[in-house]
């Protein structure tokens, strides 16, 4: 048994351990008639067998696993979205219940037509080159398309058995219009006064996985995510996309977009002379919809001498009472709704360092926290804007900016949502309300999930839920 704790819900054993950072792409167990499940964390795939699908005393090697690579061959009016997956189960099964085997994994196509959707299934054995497809009407083996997973079901009597390989191709007629897309941002880590940077922009899939890929590759050439996903819906038959940086622009090919999976693209930042802060702003459009999604956010350069935490304990120091004498305004409305995951978004895209976020965190841990003044993540999120205030330019206008990048970091978890700028300051900064932090839209999540461990709020959190007759494991 894994470290942590163990649970009985039904039938099917649970192990509940820490959640690791999501890197498993494929997986492999025995199992017998009480049934099981099969998870990979890194793309939110799963295959479940209930309870009595396989025959009693019997036990059988089953795998799941992610493809990458080596799509197969899809009609002129089909798109593929989301990976492949490789599952081997036994041949010739006893099932004891006729109870089927459930695949479910994600996609990102949008938007659907319809709640639930049946496609065609292309399936073919690892070893071989040619593939089959499992039409719709099969009732043996069938694929349910819903708004952003679908389910691949396999029955006793399927054909598929054995080493399989697995794609489910979307009819962009029948089953949606588009796909939904993120565009994820990278900065370098280390950015010197006076050089010229490059920033590196992904347009990828939203969906699990990909993102996460991305990410790794990235700090490992020494760059940093700088803004939270931007979603937006493209379709095939798209105009061109436009893409506008700092003054700079380029044109893709939205068709090209949308048949790759990710597409990287850079463009260069011209360095503002003699400033330590830079604004970054991005617009994307086509000229079927203007503008298809904005994104504006800080960078900071790093070769300026800074004793942090002295201006962090000068910071500090100041008594709740001389924080509310203040002219606090955009502050206190950024504020009020603020937790752990808000702050870490907006101090990452104001172009402040993981490493900053976590000591102004540490150095307010355990402090008293004043009934009705400010909760913890309040008290940590005025002391980084005051932070970050600090390193700007004398005669910078560090409230607009506050308010443009806060307004931007909300705005991210809606997809074809334009970023404009309002009359007042409530319609500047948006709902602070929770619904716009949580996974919907666009499949947001977290920049730095691990950031979090880093401060000690590391917790052994799992979500069990009931779906279909069969649980569901997923790491939050």
């Amino acid at each position: 048994m894994l470290n942590g704790w163990k649970m009985l819900i039904g039938p099917i054993d649970v192990e509940v351990s820490d959640p690791p950072i999501p890197r498993t792409t494929e997986t492999h167990r025995s199992i017998g008639n009480e049934g099981g499940i099969l998870y990979l964390d890194s793309c939110d795939v799963t295959m479940a067998i209930l309870p009595g699908s396989l025959e009693a005393g019997s036990c059988h090697d089953v795998s799941l696993a992610l493809i990458t690579e080596d799509p197969p061959t899809i009609k002129e009016d089909e798109f593929l979205t989301g990976h492949g997956v490789e599952i081997d189960i036994p041949r010739l099964l006893l099932y004891s219940g006729n109870q089927p085997i459930t695949i479910t994994l994600p996609h990102a196509a949008s938007p659907m037509k319809a709640n639930k959707e049946f496609a065609d299934i292309i399936w073919k054995h690892t070893e071989s080159t040619s593939s089959h497809r499992v039409k719709t009407s099969n009732k043996n083996t069938r694929c349910i398309i819903k708004e952003r997973e679908m389910d691949i079901i396999i029955s006793a009597n399927s054909v598929i058995n054995g080493r399989i390989q697995l794609w489910v191709p979307f009819d962009i007629h029948r089953h949606a219009t588009g796909k939904l897309m993120a565009c994820t941002p990278f900065l370098p880590v280390d950015m010197v006064q006076g050089n010229d940077v490059t920033l590196r922009m992904y347009i990828h899939e939203d969906i699990p996985y990909i993102a996460e890929k991305i990410k790794e590759e990235e700090e490992q050439l020494l760059n940093r995510q700088v803004h939270p996903k931007r979603c937006f819906e493209l379709a095939p038959e798209s105009s061109d996309l436009q893409i506008e940086c700092n003054g700079g622009n380029m044109s893709i090919s939205a068709k090209e977009l949308f048949n790759q999976r990710e597409t990287l693209v850079s463009m260069p930042i011209t360095t503002e002379p003699n400033t330590r802060t830079q604004m970054i702003n991005i617009s994307m459009s086509t000229k079927d919809k203007d503008p298809t999604t904005s994104m504006a956010f800080m960078a900071i350069r790093t070769d300026f001498s800074t004793d942090m935490q002295s201006t962090l304990d000068e910071i500090i120091t100041a008594s709740d009472t001389e924080s509310r004498e203040k002219d606090t305004g955009i502050e206190d409305v950024i504020t009020k709704d603020m937790n752990t995951d808000k702050y870490y978004h907006l101090g990452i895209a104001l172009g402040l360092s993981y490493e900053t976020l976590d000591s102004i965190q540490a150095s307010i841990r355990g402090q008293k926290v004043e009934a009705g003044v400010y909760t913890s993540n309040q008290r940590a999120a005025i002391i980084m804007i005051r932070y970050w205030k600090h390193l700007q330019h004398p005669d910078s206008q560090a409230d607009d900016h506050l308010t443009e990048v806060w307004t931007s970091v909300t705005n991210s978890r809606k997809p074809d949502v334009p970023v404009k700028q309002a009359s007042s300051l409530d319609e500047t900064v948006g709902s602070t309300t929770e619904e716009n932090f949580e996974d919907k839209s666009c499949g947001a999540r977290p920049v730095r999930t691990e950031s979090f461990y880093d401060i000690g709020t590391k917790a052994s959190k799992i979500f069990v839920g009931v779906k279909n007759r069969f649980i569901k494991v997923k790491y939050l």
